[in-house]
């Protein structure tokens, strides 16, 4: 799988790795979609808000293979709509099931 984007998404759990080694994986359902962020290693420079967490995704997302995935999560506070997430370079896409 090379792409995956909002709108051509099937219901399903997705999981991609970044250059970074970061994993992310995608939860696509009729009701919501999610991101969770989980570093590889411990280098806390590295660290994001709610590594670990399930995030809600509020806004259409594109991630293709070779180039950096893009998402608009649920925000930090009430003052804006949501709070924009670039990832690096995605290696690799996987829908898992």
């Amino acid at each position: 799988m090379d792409r995956l984007d909002s709108i051509s998404a099937k219901e399903g759990l997705y999981s991609f790795m970044t250059e970074s080694n970061s994993l992310y994986q995608v939860r696509v359902s009729k009701d919501e979609r999610t991101l969770i962020r989980t570093p590889q290693g411990n280098d806390s420079k590295r660290n994001l808000r709610k590594d670990n967490q399930e995030i809600k995704i509020v806004g259409e997302f594109s991630i293709v293979v070779g180039e950096a995935a893009t998402f608009i999560l649920e925000p930090l506070g009430d003052l804006v709509d949501g709070t924009i997430r670039i990832t690096n370079i995605v290696k690799i896409i996987t829908y898992i099931h």
